[in-house]
């Protein structure tokens, strides 16, 4: 007898852990309030996921679009040192003094400024 069974084991698919369902501001356009006010009691409840622009977010956060972009380029550690108020977003995007001293040495060359750092010294 031939066996057809796959050679890798087929996903299962449990339905109380899929990830909600997902809209966004297309998507309920055409519904009537009774139909919208359904759909927020769902994303109030988890059941929907309302995926907004960064424009709607800064908007319910009240922040600039701008300053969610430079925390979305933070690691995930400098994202929870933010959120925990150990840190602010100016400081942890600032780069330090000697990254940008390297940056300028790159800049101006190694040799310029090693000639300005002597010149820095003696003065």
């Amino acid at each position: 007898m031939l066996d057809i069974s796959p050679v890798y084991p087929m996903p299962t698919v449990t339905v109380d852990r899929a990830p909600p369902r997902a809209i966004d501001g297309r998507s309920y356009g055409h519904l009537t309030k009774s139909q919208r006010a359904a759909l927020a009691a769902d994303v109030l409840e988890g059941r929907l996921s309302l995926r907004l622009t960064a424009t709607a977010i800064s908007k319910v956060v009240g922040v600039s679009v701008p300053y969610i972009t430079a925390a979305s380029r933070l690691s995930p550690m400098e994202r929870a040192m933010v959120r925990r108020g150990w840190s602010t977003l100016r400081e942890v995007t600032t780069p330090s003094a000697e990254t940008r001293f390297i940056e300028a040495a790159h800049e101006v060359g190694i040799d310029r400024a090693l000639e300005m750092l002597a010149v820095a010294e003696a003065a």
